[in-house]
């Protein structure tokens, strides 16, 4: 037995090596190391109150941090502070630091894709080539490499996308412990994206009620092993997430009397929508808004920068600045975030239609996310002049937007014709639908809810991995169409 070790260790190794996923990770490690030692990141705009909050915790903790809000959602800044705090021992720049632990976030998110892809049995190339991506994607190394939160999301939905998938198939057979702890979990992992993007509080809703139609439907159909189980899970999900998120509204109503999560960018930006969105347009502002949805540079072949300019994010921020500026000084800062609402709802009701038209192409920005321009990063020179070649930039981002497009149309007419089987987690089907299903439930919530609003390249960050998945996904049922019935 003894001389028989060494030829199985040597068989495992060979195997190791012959796998190309480790050439995958390590070239993804080895580019990602690069860059960390080349390039730098640039602290403007939104990144300039990341770092203030950083430092604001780090220096005088998190009462001041209450005290100066309601600001932004706690979790980015406090692991700035955590860079900073490790920049006093390590002869290291905080910004390399934080650099540092958010490629550590980008490999366990890479990690987490592989995980999913190999579970549900997509072929090895399409998983090669999905995380070759993942790993070079100049929108996804941008996120890594700047001062913006988007990076840390990554973990925590696909944490979400596969604890709610396990969940579901779970309801039928699994113990209460069990589900105890799936529901626990799941509620954990909404609670941080939340802390990260209080938008995902709306989407944590629709998912609950999502299980909540599971509970009534076995409920209507007898299946009292499902019934049971999905109370249960639906008790423990509602409150590991209402308790935390509540406890922190609180907080804030303690120290800085606004019972909420986050400051009011939201409801002036809102506002900024439904006022730009309802303004009487002339033909030509109609077709450079419809331009303008595959980007900026897209808008300005076509039209000159001024009629480019009304449909973009400096113009768009004044509506909602100027409005937010008078209901301030007229009403208590509590019912600030009331007024502008209502407001907002009362312009879009002027043109309900323009706005929901509007708010369609808003949708179809998202899926245009690719881009080597997004800023925030200096790179290596060849890079920089790699990712400012407008034929690599244009073909890259016409590529992928039209890939996610796609793809992502491709599973919804899949999973619309599975629609009556993955509502009984008793069925039988495919072993990867469920996944599918929360897939496009989170990715098509986060479009939705953001195209209320306007959106830029990174506010679709957040579900590019998602983006990754629904390729990988629908080029597997492509080519094994007769597997994947």
């Amino acid at each position: 037995m003894l001389k028989r070790a060494p030829s199985c260790i040597m068989k495992i190794m060979f195997r190791v090596f012959k796998s190309p996923l480790l050439y995958v990770f390590l070239l993804s490690f080895l580019y990602w190391m690069y860059l960390l030692a080349s390039s730098q990141m640039i602290i403007r705009y939104d990144s300039l109150g990341y770092e203030a909050l950083g430092t604001l915790i780090t220096e005088k903790g998190w009462s001041e941090y209450f005290r100066g809000g309601p600001t932004r959602e706690p979790l980015y800044p406090f692991l700035i502070s955590l860079s900073m705090k490790m920049s006093t021992f390590l002869p290291y720049s905080y910004y390399k630091i934080q650099t540092f632990i958010q490629l550590m976030i980008l490999g366990l998110s890479q990690s987490l894709v592989f995980l999913i892809m190999q579970r549900h049995r997509v072929r090895g190339w399409i998983i090669s080539l999905i995380l070759l991506y993942m790993a070079f994607s100049p929108a996804i190394i941008n996120s890594a490499f700047s001062l913006y939160s988007e990076i840390l999301t990554f973990p925590f939905i696909l944490g979400i996308l596969l604890c709610a998938a396990h969940s579901f198939r779970k309801l039928e057979d699994a113990k209460a412990r069990h589900i105890i702890f799936y529901a626990l979990l799941l509620g954990v992992l909404f609670t941080g994206v939340t802390l990260v993007k209080g938008i995902y509080e709306y989407i944590f809703y629709f998912v609950l009620f999502f299980f909540f139609f599971i509970f009534l439907r076995a409920l209507i159909f007898k299946k009292k092993k499902i019934c049971l189980n999905s109370l249960r899970f639906l008790i423990v999900l509602a409150l590991s997430f209402y308790l935390p998120i509540r406890g922190y509204k609180e907080l804030n109503r303690q120290y800085n009397g606004i019972f909420t999560l986050a400051d009011n960018r939201a409801d002036f930006s809102l506002y900024s929508s439904a006022a730009r969105r309802t303004e009487p347009l002339t033909g030509r502002q109609w077709l450079a808004g419809i331009a303008y949805t595959a980007g900026e540079g897209a808008c300005q072949r076509f039209f000159q920068a001024e009629e480019c300019y009304f449909w973009g994010i400096q113009n768009y921020d004044g509506y909602g600045l100027s409005m937010l500026s008078k209901v301030a000084q007229s009403v208590p800062k509590e019912q600030v975030s009331p007024v502008m609402k209502k407001l907002a709802l009362h312009k879009a009701l002027d043109r309900p239609f323009q706005f929901a038209f509007l708010a369609g192409l808003e949708c179809i920005k998202m899926f245009f996310w690719e881009s080597t321009k997004i800023g925030f990063v200096e790179y290596p020179g060849w890079l920089m002049r790699l990712y400012d070649w407008r034929p690599f930039k244009d073909t890259l981002r016409l590529v992928i937007s039209l890939a996610s497009l796609l793809a992502f149309i491709y599973l919804w007419v899949y999973i619309l014709r599975k629609r009556i089987h993955l509502l009984d987690p008793s069925n039988k089907r495919s072993s990867s639908s469920e996944v599918v299903w929360f897939i496009l439930l989170i990715a098509s919530l986060h479009i939705g809810l953001y195209a209320l609003f306007m959106t830029i390249p990174r506010f679709a960050l957040p579900i590019t991995p998602l983006y990754l998945l629904m390729m990988a996904f629908a080029a597997e049922r492509i080519l094994s169409p007769v597997k994947n019935q």
